[in-house]
């Protein structure tokens, strides 16, 4: 679904399959997931905020 967006954060798809592989194998795989989940949103808010900027 992603993968049609003009503008997207680079590796999305593929970072959500790591955050989605991470998450619930044990405690500190999870703590990574969620780091990495956190700055997956950062960077789509980034990206959005510029778009917004432009419009």
């Amino acid at each position: 679904m992603i993968e049609g967006f003009r503008v997207k954060p680079r590796h999305y798809k593929q970072r959500i399959d790591t955050i989605i592989a991470l998450l619930g194998t044990d405690q500190k795989s999870s703590a990574i997931a969620v780091e990495m989940l956190r700055e997956l949103v950062a960077e789509t808010e980034e990206l959005a905020d510029g778009i917004n900027r432009r419009t």
